[in-house]
């Protein structure tokens, strides 16, 4: 099973479970450009975090599209990052938008980006 952390405006993130993740391509556009701009300052702070992507994706037992911030990390799920992220989402976005978070395995990390470019990659060094 895959453990995926819904995150709500003005409310306590919960932790949902699906038993798999579709990946269907890139989110972007203006909006989506500035959080992940607004991301890429916050997240070399997280120094076991990898790849980041916004990603379009649908679960299991569903045809309804989310939006996911997919995470790619060196060791488990990392909760300040995902608090993080979270806090910087719903600074611009409306109280009834959600963004769902994934810290993805590496099957999954393989399969996200076969259709959507990594907005953030740790640099080396």
């Amino acid at each position: 099973m895959l453990a995926a952390f819904s995150s709500l405006f003005r409310r306590k993130s919960q932790s949902i479970t699906v038993s798999s993740i579709t990946f269907i391509g890139e989110q972007d556009g203006p909006p989506e450009r500035t959080l992940k701009d607004a991301w890429r300052i916050a997240f070399p702070n997280f120094h076991s975090l990898c790849d980041a992507y916004l990603a379009q994706v649908r679960y299991s037992g569903s045809d309804e599209v989310h939006v996911c911030l997919c995470l790619k990390v060196t060791s488990g799920p990392d909760i300040a990052l995902r608090d993080t992220a979270t806090k910087i989402f719903q600074r611009d976005f409306r109280k009834d938008v959600h963004l769902d978070i994934v810290f993805l395995s590496d099957e999954q990390h393989e399969k996200v980006a076969l259709v959507c470019h990594p907005f953030y990659t740790k640099k080396n060094g």
